[in-house]
This record gives structure tokens, C-alpha cells and sequence, in this order.
């Protein structure tokens, strides 16, 4: 067989990150064997649009923004500074759909209470996005480099559009990431009031959608990728999410990647959830015996907003298995985003008084955004550790010379001790930060064997010669020393290791879930055998048959801490009746996810059931059983209730790896017939998160 026919397996990691996102992937031809695959067989996406050439080499990381035009500059074509090559997307649609559709309840509400008020299910490919979502018409919609390069134009001014940036922290809650979240929150509501967006998710999933867009033409002209081949998705998340924010995050990875034709619908195989964390060590430990069993780690994540330091206790190494220590976890708004913040504010108020610099229609933004652009590429990686460092020079065209200014035509000397202005306050809060897990490690009496550095911000070289320097130093009062450890490309640490850990899952640990699953269902009222049923006092008296029902009870086929196996059927007989009066006999039943542990036979609205929500509705119009004379109206047996129509079929799901399907079958006709079907990814549910034992 010709080798390039071949259906090819791929695994494509995306590490979302707060300020930069990078994407690993790995191929497997039929007969490759995962476990002997090692970082060397992992390669990342580059050669994103409008990316320049850094002091490092090409760019493996694209900034995670993007930049969406205001309603009123929508028809604006550009052409007076944008390139032909700057890649960017029209949202313009003056007929605009939001694209969700909200679910009526058709049965009414009992009790005063719906179990599915206000559900928005956000499905795959929204009708809006057919319209209005073109990756060919090259307007208004710029994401990663083309933000900066657009910026790059003197006439742009940032405050004039709707600039994107930090949206992952959207799906934090974290105490500390709270006012970029208000702030970001502003800008939404102005694309809300615009019609731009619907929901605050979709800021992320419009930027993931151009993302996999890249990725899927790297991948088919340089690697080989074909309509044929199965793609699996790996999804990194931060440990300290919920599944909620996990689930969350599935959703807009599964619509992103149907939208940006990396896949057809139902064409994605499986998405795989790994934590940052986890991911990051399945790529420390791609060196061998760099770390044994048994020993004690902080992970320093530094990352472009916010760094982060979790203490773990490597349990096993194969299969990987992370232990957290009795440490709690930290994090602090010193990333790298804010060297770029802070540079900023040096270069404005330097310029602050050259007046002439904003002439022909330049703006100020105009004027920094050169610099900026070059502090990006090439001044943030000068090591300000070094004393022999004296400083540097910065283009500013149109700048006149200045000696007392230490202006030189069209350039700007920034000198070491400025320098060191800006880096010194993130670099002594990340060490800190590492001394303070530290310290709290050893006040319980856990020894630190290692420090590792991972997160974009690693690959500063100054800031891992300051933390190599603070960890000497720290271990000389120690009972050992500390091994610094940071992964030879740390910013692409995570999503290389998220592709490593997805091909050795098969070898992992069991499978425990850590979400509660469970559909909605009327149960004939039994006190004696559920002691849930003892809670009501009155149970309705169905019209129909005349029995005492407890409605809308939540059976939990799956429970929070049970072992699924990798496939696993649940079906459930139920009965729906209909009075002969009505139309259309539709029946739904609805699928609930709660990250809590539950019993069943609880009314939906009982405090037991507290934390559902909902993950699916599905609905059958079984209609054609009375048209087709498959069944007939019913009458009680003492003439008393109104004659209906009583219709019996199995609800079932099925867990089929990260996978669950929920579907109504039929027995019609002597065969089993699925009415109706939801596919949905769990693997969420299986993620190690923090917080699991709540």
C-alpha cells in the first residue's frame, strides 16, 4: 500500500494560554506503536501570520488576542494601511443570528418550577457563522501577530476598536485575576451592545476557530494531514479550574474546530483534557532520569499574565501520576505581559513632551507602537542580570536628537538601570512566590527536590539565571539543595507534553470520574423503597392512570468517584403519556452534569441535587406510532381519568472512552430503533483538577 494513503492518526495539542497559545502535534502511521513515540516525535505549529523573526529564532507561540472593528468602521476596507497578507476576518452581517437556540419547555412547568429555564445549548457550527464568518474576506477581524503589526500604523489608535486580550482568564476565578476580568468584561459589553457577540465565550472560540484554521493549513501543505486521516484533540487546562470552566472550554474547542474546517462534524474522533500541570511534567520527564519517583517538585508556570506555583509529589512515572502536596497552591499578576506594560509606560513618558512625533495624523499610540513591537521581538530578551549589559538603543522614527534627553536621531537610549526597573519587580515576586511554597514545604516537613520553570515567560534568560541564583542561594540554609530544572523550549512545554501524555493514556491510571451524569425521569411513588420519595408529602395523582408520581426526579446513572470502564452502557426504561387531545406527542429527555456526588430519586429542585447542570436535551416526535395505528387511546380501568396515549422506549447512555452518547431508542416493528441521539465529549470528567474531593 502506497505509504501517503495511508489514514493517519494525528494528536494536536492546544496550550490556550493568557497572553500566548502554541500548538504540538504528533502523527502515528498504522502500525506505530505509541509508547515508543518521545518529545523528538512531537513538532509544533510556526509560521503564524505576520510573525517576526525573534532574537530566538522562529516563532513557536502566537499572541492570544484579537482585535474585532467597531460597528460603525464595519464596512471599512482598510486599504490605506493594512497589507494584502495581513490576515484578519470579516464579522460584518447585517442580518444577524445569535445562532443559539433556547429550548421551550412544551410540557409547561409543574410546581412553579422548569428544570430547564433559561438553557442555552451552544451547538456546533452556529447558523450566524455561516453567514458572517469568512476566513476568505480579509476585513476587520485581526488575531495574534496581525493585532500588532495593524498597531504598527501611526493612524491606528487602540482605544478606537475592540481590542481582545487575557479572555482566557474569562474562565477563571481566582481572587487576583479579578479586575483584568472587570476590565475585559467592559469591552464585551460594548461587542454585546454591537451585535458582535452573543455570549463572552465567543471572543474565545472566534480566536480558537482562526488558531486551528492556521494549524489545519500547516498541517495538510507541510506535514501531510488528509481528508482520510482521524484527529484527536488535547486540551490543556490550568489545574485550578472547574469542570464547569472545563466544559466550557470543550464546547468552544469542539465549535472552533468544526468552524475552522480542521474537521467535519462528527468527524472529531475524541478530545482528551490534560491538565497544565500534568502536561508540562509528562515533558520534564521525556528526559530520562531527570526526576525519580518519589521526589517533591514545585512548578513554577510562568506564564504571560499571571505565574502560578503548585507543589507536587511525583507518585509514579509510568504511568505518570502527580500527587499535590498539603501546600496550598499560588499565583500573582507578575507574568510577562507586564515587562510590555511597563515599557510602555517608560517609552509615553519619555516622549510625553515630543509633540511633534503625533503630526500628520499620527497618534500616540502610533508613535510607541514601534518600539513596542521591537521591545517584543528583541529588548525583552536582553539579560539584565548581566552588570556588563549597558543598555540599548530603541528606533522611534522622527525623533530629534537630544543629548539631555539621550535622544539620537530616530532613536531612543534606554540605559541597564532602566532595564532593571522594569524586570526586577516580576522577577523578585515569581521568587517569592517559589519561596514561599518552599518554606511552607519545609514548616510541614516535606523536602523540595526540584524547582521546574515552564510558561513563556521561561524563556527569558533573565529570569532563569535570577530564579537559578535565588534557589543557590536559598539552599545553602537548607538540609539539601534544590535542582533547578526548565524545559530546553519552556513555553511550548505544556502543549508538547499534553501530546505525550495523550499517547501514553492508554497506560494511565484508572478511570475515575469526577462529574456526576443523569437524566430526568417520573418515578411511581414507593416510600418505602426510596427514602427519597419519603421527602414528599403529596405526590401528584396522575389524570391519566389514577397512580401517585413523584415528577421530575434526576436518576444519576454515573456518579461523581465511580470507575467507568472504557465503554459502559446505561439504558433506562421510561413511559410518557399524552392526552389524545394533543397535535404532536414530542418527547425529550434531558442530560444533567453536576460536579457533586448525588443519589437518585431526588426531585430536581431538592437541595440533594443542588450544582446540576444541564449538558443536553434530546427530543423524538413520535407522532407516527398513533398516525400508523401502533398504538391507541387508553382509558383507565374505572372510567374515572381522561383517556390518552402511553408511549414506552429506553433512554440510554453509553460511555465510550472521553466519550458519552445520550439517546432515545425505540422497540418498533421487532427492532431497536434510535430516535434521537446527542454525542457529547466528558473528558472533562477525567481531568485532574484541583478541589476533586469537594
Amino acid at each position: 500500500m502506497n505509504v501517503d494513503m495511508e489514514t493517519k492518526r494525528w494528536l494536536l495539542a492546544i496550550d490556550f494560554g493568557t497572553t500566548f497559545s502554541s500548538l504540538a502535534f504528533a502523527v502515528l502511521h498504522p502500525g506505530d506503536r505509541p509508547l515508543g513515540f518521545t518529545a523528538n516525535d512531537v513538532h509544533c505549529i510556526t509560521d503564524f501570520p505576520d510573525a517576526q523573526i525573534s532574537s530566538g529564532g522562529k516563532r513557536n507561540e502566537v499572541p492570544s488576542q484579537s482585535w474585532y472593528p467597531m460597528l460603525n468602521c464595519a464596512s471599512n476596507n482598510k486599504t490605506s494601511s493594512s497589507s494584502s497578507n495581513t490576515t484578519y476576518i470579516d464579522l460584518e452581517n447585517s442580518d444577524y443570528d445569535s445562532g443559539f437556540e433556547v429550548q421551550s419547555d412544551e410540557s409547561g412547568t409543574e410546581d412553579g418550577f422548569s428544570p430547564d429555564t433559561n438553557y442555552r445549548e451552544r451547538p456546533a457550527v452556529p447558523q450566524r457563522w455561516r453567514r458572517a464568518f469568512s476566513l476568505e474576506d480579509k476585513r476587520n477581524y485581526f488575531w495574534g501577530f496581525s493585532v500588532d503589526k495593524e498597531l504598527q500604523y501611526g493612524d491606528q489608535e487602540r482605544r478606537g476598536h475592540k481590542r481582545i486580550s487575557r479572555s482566557k482568564l474569562l474562565l477563571d476565578t481566582s481572587e487576583h485575576t479579578e479586575a483584568l476580568r472587570n476590565d475585559l468584561r467592559t469591552t464585551l459589553s460594548n461587542l454585546e451592545e454591537s451585535r458582535i457577540i452573543v455570549n463572552d465565550l465567543d471572543v474565545i472560540e472566534d480566536y480558537l476557530t482562526v488558531l486551528l484554521h492556521h494549524a489545519k493549513i500547516e498541517l495538510t501543505h507541510r506535514h501531510g494531514l488528509c481528508t482520510e486521516d482521524t484527529i484527536e484533540l488535547v486540551l490543556c487546562v490550568p489545574v485550578v479550574w472547574t469542570r464547569s470552566a472545563c466544559r466550557s472550554m470543550q464546547t468552544s474547542i469542539t465549535n472552533a474546530a468544526f468552524r475552522s474546517q480542521l474537521v467535519e462534524p462528527k468527524g472529531l474522533k475524541e478530545i482528551y483534557v490534560v491538565s497544565e500541570p500534568e502536561a508540562a511534567t509528562a515533558q520534564v520527564l521525556s528526559v530520562p532520569r531527570v526526576m525519580e519517583t518519589g521526589e517533591t517538585f514545585v512548578l513554577l508556570d510562568a506564564g504571560g499574565g499571571t505565574v502560578d506555583a503548585i507543589t507536587y509529589k511525583l507518585h509514579n512515572t509510568d504511568p505518570l501520576k502527580l500527587e499535590k502536596e498539603a501546600v496550598p497552591p499560588e499565583g500573582a499578576l507578575c507574568g510577562s505581559s507586564y515587562l510590555n506594560e511597563a515599557f510602555e509606560r517608560l517609552i509615553t513618558k519619555r516622549l510625553s513632551e515630543e509633540t511633534y512625533l503625533t503630526q500628520n495624523g499620527l497618534t500616540p499610540e502610533g508613535v510607541v507602537a514601534g518600539p513596542m513591537t521591537a521591545f517584543e521581538n528583541v529588548h525583552k530578551r536582553v539579560d539584565v542580570t548581566n552588570t556588563r549589559f549597558p543598555g540599548t538603543d530603541v528606533n522611534v522614527t522622527g525623533l530629534k536628537a537630544n543629548r539631555t534627553k539621550r535622544f539620537k536621531a530616530n532613536r531612543m537610549v534606554v540605559d541597564r538601570s532602566e532595564f532593571v526597573d522594569i524586570f526586577k519587580p516580576l522577577l523578585e515576586g515569581i521568587a517569592n512566590l517559589m519561596i514561599r511554597q518552599i518554606n511552607m514545604a519545609y514548616a510541614k516537613n516535606i523536602t523540595i527536590d526540584k524547582v521546574v520553570l515552564i510558561g513563556g515567560f521561561a524563556a527569558s534568560r533573565p529570569l532563569r539565571r535570577f530564579i537559578r541564583k535565588r534557589l543557590a542561594k536559598i539552599s545553602l540554609k537548607l538540609p539539601k539543595p534544590i535542582r533547578f530544572l526548565c524545559p530546553q523550549t519552556p513555553e511550548t512545554a505544556v502543549a508538547t507534553g499534553a501530546v505525550l501524555r495523550a499517547l501514553y493514556r492508554e497506560e494511565g491510571p484508572s478511570r475515575l470520574t469526577q462529574s456526576s451524569y443523569g437524566f430526568l425521569i417520573n418515578e411511581v411513588y414507593d416510600p418505602g423503597e426510596f427514602e427519597a420519595h419519603r421527602r414528599i408529602r403529596m405526590p401528584r395523582i396522575d389524570r391519566f392512570d389514577g397512580e401517585r408520581w413523584v415528577r421530575k426526579t434526576i436518576q444519576w446513572v454515573i456518579k461523581k468517584g465511580d470507575e467507568v470502564a472504557p465503554f459502559r452502557e446505561f439504558p433506562q426504561r421510561v413511559i410518557h403519556t399524552f392526552p389524545v387531545t394533543d397535535d404532536d406527542l414530542v418527547c425529550r429527555e434531558i442530560l444533567y452534569v453536576s460536579d457533586r456526588r448525588h443519589e437518585s430519586h431526588y426531585r430536581i429542585d431538592d437541595p440533594i441535587n443542588d450544582g446540576w447542570e444541564i449538558a443536553g436535551i434530546v427530543k423524538a416526535n413520535m407522532s407516527f406510532l398513533r398516525d400508523g395505528g401502533y398504538i391507541h387511546p387508553i382509558q383507565s380501568e374505572d372510567g374515572i381519568g381522561d383517556p390518552y396515549y402511553s408511549i414506552e422506549y429506553d433512554v440510554v447512555i453509553i460511555v465510550d472512552g472521553p466519550n458519552l452518547k445520550f439517546k432515545i431508542q425505540l422497540v418498533h416493528d421487532g427492532k431497536e430503533q434510535v430516535m434521537k441521539q446527542k454525542d457529547l465529549s466528558i473528558a472533562a470528567a477525567f481531568a485532574s483538577l484541583e478541589g476533586d474531593s469537594a
